[in-house]
């Protein structure tokens, strides 16, 4: 039993292979590590219980969804059957439609805008998972998912309780056919939930910040998934290995020494929900960002997911809680600096990449990673001027492994 007058945090877990820390003056750290005070910038977030600190080396933002099918007007409830199920997030046909966003879209809104440059600037991956089946992962579609996405729900009664069904006529590998967008063009919507359509593509701003991620140090990836959970492995345990889907993310997240993931998407109550659920059983660490989700369904399943997720699952934060958390980690990093060096910059014998060059790696959710980076050893002298130590080419699986002790100054 834990000694409740102790200062000393509690170890929650196996100390020899997963635990976390808590101690009630500053909640719960869930770097998974032994060192005091670990490697790599420590994220301290504020969370619906104890805030929660996290390793940002060792965490991934994982996006759940955010695709055209989804998100796009052109894909509105009303000329699309499935979405009457609560499979979108809806698109408003008001007066006031310009001005009010939906569940969907402001949750975009809050990664685009807040969450996404947070991890940049911690260097946290973001991991997209969406729908995209292939031939075998569509033959092996069990009913349940047919009548997800195939078949209207009309509500029975005024309670919305209880309902009738009928068949759409589109289910899943059907041809959704031509699509208004906003602007007025038309476009090829494909086949519904199949991978390489516009349906499952990335939805506007979320396909520029990944094109863009590219030529960053910590590029987005994006793995495909075939069922409501983008970590469902199948009963063999290895369902999508091998073309970018869950056995691949899995082992992905494993290589990279992901142990916190950060849920966001839609819809809160569906996959993301199943998503987060399977990851924790999994044994990664999950963190709900409630403003980076999104639903169309009554209030009470969100209110539901959410006291599950802190509950039982791990924490409710917030897409402005991990901007906090990073903005206050940088200004302590720079306080900390001008205390040792009389400046904030460049420490001693740092390294800093100028520059990559590619090369063809054949693994689909590795393509365009690069093969080497062109990094520069640095000093700060006492006059305040850097001068080159040494200059090489490092193996960019070393340089990613390595990034939380680096300093990144991409200069192309």
């Amino acid at each position: 039993m834990a000694d409740t007058n102790s200062t000393a945090p509690d170890v929650v877990g196996n100390p020899d292979a997963s635990f976390w820390r808590f101690s009630r003056s500053s909640g719960w750290d869930l770097t998974h590590t032994t060192s005091s005070p670990p490697a790599g910038q420590r994220l301290t977030l504020t969370t619906t219980t104890a805030p929660i600190t996290i390793a940002a080396a060792k965490t991934a933002l994982v996006v759940v969804d955010m695709q055209n099918l989804f998100l796009s007007p052109a894909m509105s409830s009303s000329s699309t059957p499935h979405t009457d199920t609560g499979t979108d997030t809806g698109t408003d046909t008001d007066a006031d439609a310009d001005t009010k966003l939906t569940p969907g879209l402001a949750a975009e809104a809050a990664l685009l805008g807040t969450a996404f440059p947070a991890a940049r600037a911690a260097g946290i991956r973001v991991v997209h998972v969406t729908w995209g089946l292939d031939e075998g992962s569509l033959a092996a579609l069990p009913p349940v998912l047919h009548r997800v996405f195939g078949f209207r729900a009309i509500a029975r009664g005024g309670d919305g309780e209880e309902f009738d069904e009928e068949n759409g006529g589109i289910g899943p590998g059907g041809d959704l056919g031509s699509r208004i967008l906003p602007d007025g063009t038309s476009v090829a919507a494909g086949r519904l939930l199949v991978r390489g359509q516009w349906n499952t593509a990335l939805h506007g701003g979320f396909q520029d910040a990944f094109d863009e991620s590219l030529q960053e140090a910590v590029p987005q990836v994006r793995f495909q998934k075939e069922r409501l959970s983008g970590f469902f492995l199948g009963r063999d345990g290895d369902a999508g290995r091998g073309g970018g889907g869950p056995k691949d993310l899995v082992e992905f997240l494993d290589e990279e020494g992901i142990t916190t993931l950060l849920f966001a998407g839609v819809n809160t109550d569906q996959c993301v929900l199943a998503s987060l659920k399977d990851a924790c059983d999994l044994g990664f660490d999950t963190v709900l960002l409630r403003d980076g989700c999104g639903t169309n369904s009554p209030d009470f399943a969100r209110l539901m997911v959410e006291y599950n997720a802190r509950r039982c699952w791990g924490f409710v934060s917030s897409c402005e809680a991990l901007a906090a958390a990073v903005k206050a980690a940088e200004a302590a990093a720079a306080a900390a600096e001008r205390a040792r060096y009389g400046h904030a910059g460049l420490r001693l014998h740092e390294f800093v990449a100028v520059g990559r060059r590619a090369t063809t790696i054949t693994d689909t959710h590795l393509s365009h990673l690069p093969a080497v980076v062109l990094a520069l050893q640095v000093r700060r002298g006492e006059n305040g001027v850097v001068s080159r130590v040494n200059v090489a080419e490092i193996d960019e699986g070393a340089w990613i492994a390595a990034r939380p002790a680096w300093k990144f100054v991409v200069l192309m």
